[in-house]
Parts: structure tokens; C-alpha cells; sequence
């Protein structure tokens, strides 16, 4: 019996395990220009001014580990930054991982902070 249990041990060692991988469907093509607006505070419009201008730091060389696209990281952060809700709501609206969610925000505030200086003027009277 325990050669029978060790057979059966084995063979379940031997199978690949499936992954699972969220779908990642761009919400700019989904929702209309309105419903973009009211979900994200952005026109559509601005939304891509704002992912070319952080594009390259965003960006990954690689495909490894399926990387949150830069659209898709700019998306996840506004939605941070309107509602400040928990991560755990924007990985279920994004389909996003919670530890992503959390990388994905902290770079794209980063990359958004590295160019302030291109849209922010403090002028002295």
C-alpha cells in the first residue's frame, strides 16, 4: 500500500500547475470619454499626455513576469490618487496584484515627481 501512495505522490509532482492570468483589458477603449472621465478625473486625452511624458520610466526592457503595461500603471495610480481607496479594491477593479498595486503606485509617483519641474513654476513678486 505505501509503494501504491508513493506512485500516486509522484505523479502529482509530475503535473505542471496552471496559472491563472488576469485579463488586462485597456478601460480607455471599454468605457466611453465620459465614464473615463468620471472614474479617473481625466480626459482620455490627457490620460496618454500623461503616460508619454512618463512612458520611459515606467517602461521595462523585458517581458519577464508580464510587467503592468505603462497605461495600465498610470490607470491604477490615478484611480489611487482621486479615491485613495485600499489596494486591495484597485486590485480588483485593475486585475492587478495587491503587492503590484503597491510597486505600480510608488513608480509612477516617482516618475511623475521627476518631471514637476516641466509643468510646476513658482514665480517671486
Amino acid at each position: 500500500m505505501a509503494a501504491f501512495v508513493d506512485r500516486i505522490n509522484r505523479l502529482r509532482r509530475r503535473q505542471p500547475i496552471e496559472r491563472d492570468f488576469a485579463d488586462r483589458s485597456n478601460p480607455l477603449e471599454v468605457l466611453s470619454a465620459e465614464g473615463v472621465r468620471e472614474r479617473y478625473r481625466f480626459r482620455p486625452e490627457t490620460i496618454h499626455f500623461i503616460v508619454g511624458v512618463v512612458f520611459n520610466d515606467l517602461d521595462t526592457p523585458t517581458r519577464r513576469s508580464l510587467p503592468v503595461p505603462p497605461l495600465l500603471s498610470v490607470l491604477t495610480a490615478l484611480q489611487f490618487f482621486e479615491t485613495g481607496c485600499h489596494h486591495l479594491l484597485l486590485t480588483a477593479i485593475h486585475g492587478v496584484s495587491r503587492c503590484s498595486v503597491g510597486r505600480v503606485i510608488n513608480r509612477v509617483t516617482d516618475a511623475l515627481c521627476r518631471h514637476m519641474h516641466q509643468f510646476i513654476f513658482f514665480s517671486c513678486f
